[in-house]
């Protein structure tokens, strides 16, 4: 299945501030924002459904007061001449009319926006349509007559893969979102219960039957969210100046976080537990966030869009942020000076990156936008090339080594020709799932899925089947390997609480209410502890002998500290910017670090005195180290990264030769003395090793990639075979005897355990 999903442009949310059971809130405006999501997989193009709520929106739609989805986005003409595009997370952006040429009008986004794609009318079709960056394009037709208000029907893909949308027509319903259905034809159903202004909607059904259910209370309020594995949010609300607001969050565990708000709706305390943090707004749009400890995060606002100018954190680091026009980042500082900056092309695309030492990558596009060039601070350069459809057809590394790929309509990957020749082919069934992965070997791997798209089964080259249950949730519950033997996953209230081996042995875990893990006991009854301070921090583990390690933080939130069983405290000392600068142990010895701009350990001085320092290339690579008498060591890479020489204090050169895909070929030690690898013409397992005075051990495999074969220089021979777990069952050497369990391989050598 792709991995590209489609949420009409809305961004990955902070999975703090958005956390489905403790939000905290945006410190721009104070507003509290919730996103729980259903991301389903499917052909070619996955579909995401965010549900978001904002204590600053007022609004009163089929999801309730203050809340929408990320599929019901809408456009409406304005009063000037432009357009309002009303997002699914609640974000409103006015886009002014930037082209017009025959029937069709262009709109993209103004001064402060934060609006990246463009949005084109046709008059002829009196449809919009979005354009993403990637091609991607939203149609948006007015689903009720003379409304004014266009909603999306169809999302395009360059490959063709389509999501359409429809609509309901039943009395009550009229205009409202009723399905979705994605390339394939699988398709998700939106119900509604009767309400005025407009229905409510009451429950989301995915293809394979799973159910959001969705109740609310006399206010049109949304009260409580069921998962489809029967795990249930929660919601209570207050009302300020005839706004209903969240005042309380409760989990599927039953913890409750509780939520105050000033008189302008922003909140000002946020309570879990024992915990409780605040919020405390100034002019000008100043907002300081107080943590249970006291720890203080101070957010100043005033970039393009209101966004984040500056940020000082509870262990003194003070950032300052510069952002263009459209809100994109270009410049970041600390109190120390420049960390990094970003420069942007007309189509807001990434075009140069440098960081605090003023290194450089730059990054070029072709006419369709498609990143093709990456030029890194050493100037090596990596070209990608693509086809019509935006896809990536070859990637050519700083060595001129080239990978190829090839795609089928859907733009899913069919083959992968590496840099050796070697071709890895992919096929896909009638849904755009994973059917089979063919090895330049001829090793073909197997899956089978449910209506979910989920896994069920693996076979591997050799047959053997690896078989996967799930719950309503996607957690996997069960797997069973080609022995037949079943592992087990046991889930309470979203979290896991138990694993269950084949034989039947069980370790069990236990969870505090920030879903810390609080123990854990092995299949012998030992429990582990683990304890925990109001925010959720493990600030100690108790083994089963009772024997308790201890953490200790500072108010800012770094470790202070560490005390072990016995008693014995190690200690830990910062830069202003958060960076480990000190350690003193138990004896009271202090060893020291010190950094470079980009965070990289530039020296040590260890307990009595003596130094070491290092060097870094300008991709932060260590390229060179002294030790405390002086003597250096180097290591040199090339183009494409990997390491070619290294030189040892006494001036001893080793150097290193590589194949197309990175493997190594030749390692070359100080004296001359050459040592080789080959490679199977058909795969890239090692196929032989060829000693400094040429002794050659061969070696075969199956094609699952087991070594099932060893043959030394002398002609010696072992042998292996395997269950069908994949467990090493039988050795034996040329003579056929069995090697006893006792004994492990270690390269060429039989080496026998003693103990």
């Amino acid at each position: 299945m792709s991995e590209k999903r489609f949420n009409f442009g809305i961004s990955e949310p902070n999975t703090h501030s958005r956390a489905p059971y403790r939000p905290t809130p945006n410190p721009i405006n104070g507003s509290l924002e919730i996103d729980p999501e259903i991301y389903l997989p499917s052909k070619g193009m996955a579909l995401e459904i965010g549900f978001f709520y904002s204590s600053r929106v007022n609004s009163n739609e089929p999801l309730g007061r203050g809340r929408n989805m990320s599929v019901a986005p809408f456009i409406k003409e304005s009063e000037l001449l432009g357009i309002n595009y009303y997002r699914g997370d609640l974000l409103i952006f006015g886009l002014s009319q930037i082209s017009s040429s025959g029937t069709v009008t262009v709109y993209g986004g103004v001064s402060r926006s934060g609006f990246i794609n463009t949005i084109s009318f046709d008059s002829s079709t009196g449809q919009y349509v979005e354009t993403y960056l990637d091609g991607t394009k939203a149609t948006f037709a007015e689903i009720v007559s003379a409304s004014g208000k266009f909603q999306p029907v169809k999302v395009e893909d360059l490959n063709g893969n389509i999501h359409t949308y429809s609509y309901s027509s039943t009395p009550g319903e009229t205009g409202l979102l009723k399905s979705i259905e994605v390339s394939g034809g699988d398709k998700v159903t939106f119900s509604y219960s009767p309400s005025s202004p407009t229905s409510l909607l009451s429950n989301v059904q995915d293809w394979g039957g799973r159910t959001w259910s969705f109740s609310y209370d006399a206010n049109r309020n949304l009260s409580e969210f069921e998962t489809p594995e029967g795990c249930t949010t929660q919601y209570f609300y207050t009302t300020i100046n005839n706004i209903s607001l969240v005042s309380g969050i409760e989990d599927p565990r039953g913890y409750r976080t509780t939520y105050s708000y000033d008189s302008s709706a922003r909140v000002t305390t946020m309570i879990a537990g024992s915990a409780t943090w605040t919020w405390i707004y100034s002019q000008p749009a100043t907002t300081v966030e107080v943590d249970p400890f006291g720890a203080r995060t101070t957010f100043t606002y005033g970039g393009a869009q209101g966004s984040l100018s500056a940020k000082a954190t509870p262990i003194g680091v003070v950032s300052t942020y510069t952002f263009n026009t459209l809100g994109l980042l270009t410049k970041e500082q600390t109190q120390i000076g420049f960390k990094q900056s970003m420069s942007y092309d007309s189509a807001n695309r990434l075009v140069a990156s440098s960081d605090a030492l003023g290194r450089v990558t730059s990054y070029q596009y072709d006419s369709s936008g498609n990143l093709t060039t990456i030029t890194n601070a050493l100037s090596n350069v990596t070209v990608r090339g693509f086809d019509a459809s935006r896809n990536m057809t070859s990637i050519k590394d700083p060595l001129g080594n080239f990978t190829t790929l090839s795609y089928n309509a859907s733009g899913q990957v069919l083959t992968v020709r590496d840099a050796r020749g070697l071709v890895t082919t992919n096929s896909y069934d009638g849904t755009g799932r994973l059917q089979t992965v063919m090895g330049s070997d001829g090793g073909v791997q197997t899956f089978t899925y449910d209506s979910l798209s989920r896994v069920l089964t693996k076979m591997d080259p050799l047959g053997r089947v690896t078989s996967y249950g799930y719950d309503n949730a996607d957690h996997i519950i069960s797997m069973t390997n080609g022995a037949g033997e079943q592992t087990r996953y046991v889930y309470n209230t979203c979290l896991l609480e138990a694993t269950v081996d084949p034989l039947g042995n069980r370790t069990s875990y236990t969870y505090g209410r920030f879903g810390e893990r609080t123990s854990m006991m092995d299949p012998l009854g030992n429990v582990t502890t683990y304890v925990s301070d109001a925010i959720g921090r493990t600030i100690a583990v108790v083994d089963p002998l009772g024997n308790r390690s201890t953490m200790v933080y500072a108010v800012s939130g770094l470790r202070e500290a560490t005390v072990d069983p016995l008693g014995n405290r190690t200690t830990y000392l910062y830069d202003n910017l958060g960076r480990q600068i000190g350690v003193r142990n138990a004896l009271g010895f202090v060893s020291t670090s010190s950094y470079d701009a980009v965070d990289n350990v530039v020296s040590t001085v260890n307990a009595v005195g003596n130094v070491s320092t290092y060097v870094y290339d300008a991709l932060n690579r260590q390229t060179a180290s002294v030790n405390p008498l002086g003597h250096r060591e180097t290591t040199v890479y090339d183009a494409a990264g990997r390491v070619v020489s290294v030189s040892n204090a006494l001036g001893n050169v080793s150097t290193f030769t590589f194949n197309g895909v990175g493997a190594q070929v030749t390692a070359q030690d100080p004296l001359g003395r050459v040592s080789t690898t080959v490679y199977s013409s058909s795969s890239n397992r090692v196929e032989a090793s060829v000693d400094p005075i040429g002794n050659r051990t061969t070696y075969s495999y199956d094609l699952a990639g087991q070594k099932i074969s060893q043959k030394n220089a002398n002609g010696g021979v072992i042998s292996w075979t395997y269950d069908n777990a994949g467990r090493q069952k039988v050795s034996k050497t040329k003579l056929g005897k069995s090697i006893p369990r006792s004994m492990i391989l270690q390269g060429a050598k039989l080496v026998f355990k003693t103990r």
